[in-house]
């Protein structure tokens, strides 16, 4: 005989009619012929509430009727809960692969995409629950809520130990716009300075000899570097002769040696001058591209992990005058002149590359060469950088 009392139950927890058919303390039987037993125990569940008499049936009270409401909208909240479930889950999945590809070399520097990536599990601990409604894992929602956290905490907490085992600051996405020459644009982090080999400011340049615009840039990179320190190791090259501004004269500094007291030198070049490539970078300078130059545009370069440039520091255009590029020999004349349109885009690009290396040092409290302080044109420009 049919337990119409454990039917009762059954349904106050959201089992569908099909599981109830099935449920064997239910005891139910469907007549021969029938195909859906869960169908049919509903339409004789129903019947049989309809036949019972009006009269036999006590008056209620305001407080039932409400009871009886709140229970209706439990039931409710609980047939939803399996799709609402599934999709927290699905979503906590997506976001789970996408920042275990596309955000996979953020995950060191960017504490939120670990607890990003931490709480989707949780929220998939939490879906699942809700889809088996507390069944599958034992404790309903409220453990599930509690795994949650305990596995968000776990996977947070264990990136965190990643960072610092790495050595990789907490990049800050708050940049500023900073004081810059006609080409490309300087910007200040919020982040702790880079410093190394003692306590030296760090120069990063990310770029590759096949670049033109890296090819450009390299004469103020040398400059700038030379006086703060010895340079060599340099050698003559010229950009890919199938890309824009073919052939741009360049200093190559991808194999140079530096000795400084002012600037620790981190170089990260191509070396193929026929088709632009970056060599694989480590974790560190890597956490910079990623963070502030994800499109991969290059030269890229980081002074003292606070400071960085986007764009060309000195425009090609200028080292190709009527389309033919000058020889490496003839940026040295113009360099050595003093004068004239490729002298005063190179050392435009210098004076502010050295604006920065100077304010780099005195944040780590070095002070930079007495040559450097006495040029004012140096000095003007580090005035300017309030941050």
């Amino acid at each position: 005989m049919t337990d119409w009392d454990r039917v009762e139950r059954l349904r106050s927890k959201g089992w569908d009619w099909s599981a109830i058919a099935q449920d064997e303390k239910v005891a139910y039987t469907a007549p021969e012929g029938v195909t859906d037993p869960g169908r049919a125990l509903k339409a004789l569940y129903f019947q049989r509430r309809s036949s019972r008499k009006q009269s036999d049936r006590p008056e209620r009270s305001s407080s039932r009727v409400a009871e009886e409401e709140a229970a209706r909208r439990a039931r409710s909240w609980r047939a939803r809960a399996p799709v609402l479930g599934l999709l927290i889950a699905f979503s906590a999945g997506v976001w789970i692969l996408f920042g275990l590809t596309v955000l996979s070399s953020l995950m060191v520097i960017v504490p939120l995409v670990y607890m990003g990536i931490a709480l989707a599990f949780g929220l998939i601990v939490f879906g699942l629950s809700l889809v088996f409604g507390g069944r599958g894992i034992g404790g309903g929602w409220r453990r599930a809520v509690a795994i949650s956290v305990v596995v968000a905490l776990l996977v947070t907490g264990g990136g965190a130990l990643a960072a610092v085992e790495v050595g990789i600051p907490n990049l800050s996405l708050n940049t500023t716009a900073m004081p810059s020459n006609s080409d490309g644009t300087w910007y200040h982090a919020a982040n702790p300075l880079w410093t190394q080999d003692g306590g030296k400011p760090v120069f990063l340049y990310v770029g590759s000899v096949a670049c033109p615009y890296c090819s450009a840039s390299s004469w103020a990179m040398r400059g700038a570097l030379e006086a703060f320190g010895s340079l060599s190791g340099w050698s003559y090259l010229q950009s890919s002769s199938t890309d824009v501004y073919p052939n741009t004269p360049e200093v190559d500094l991808s194999s140079v040696t530096y000795n400084s007291s002012y600037v620790s030198l981190q170089i990260y070049e191509g070396t193929d001058d026929s088709t632009i490539t970056i060599p694989t970078l480590p974790t560190l300078p890597n956490a910079y591209v990623q963070t502030y130059d994800s499109s991969g545009g290059i030269p890229f370069v980081v002074v003292g992990g606070q400071y960085y440039h986007l764009g060309a520091l000195v425009n090609p255009a200028t080292l190709s005058p009527g389309g033919t590029a000058l020889s490496p020999q003839q940026v040295e004349s113009d360099l050595s002149s003093g004068t004239g349109s490729v002298y005063a885009e190179i050392s435009s690009a210098m004076i502010y590359l050295e604006a920065y290396f100077v304010k780099a040092d005195q944040k780590a409290g070095i002070s930079p060469p007495s040559a450097v302080l006495q040029n004012s044109a140096v000095m003007s420009i580090v005035a300017q950088i309030s941050l």
